[in-house]
């Protein structure tokens, strides 16, 4: 549940803001509400499943920094190159 929250989070806000009298924002002003739990107990389960860990801090930090770095290079990079191509279009 909280992973479908996160994927709410992550897409209702653009449909939220628009025309305030149609249906299609009362229903994702419904969706946008049901996410609210989903952060807090995302962050909570993932907390609990690290408490019995053995690891110590390097470790556990470069494994973690791995995993996490190079999504981020990627994802960043992909913005990058959307975001230039994007611009070049609208402004021509």
């Amino acid at each position: 549940m909280a992973i479908i929250g996160i994927i709410f989070c992550h897409t209702s806000v653009y449909f939220v803001i628009g025309d305030m009298e149609s249906f299609n924002f009362y229903i994702s002003s419904f969706y946008d509400c049901l996410r609210d739990f989903s952060v807090p107990v995302f962050v909570m389960l993932s907390g609990a499943l690290l408490l019995n860990r053995k690891d110590s801090m390097i470790p556990f930090f470069k494994k973690r920094l791995s995993r996490i770095l190079i999504p981020f290079i990627f994802w960043a990079a992909m913005y990058v190159i959307y975001s230039f191509i994007y611009q070049k279009v609208r402004n021509t």
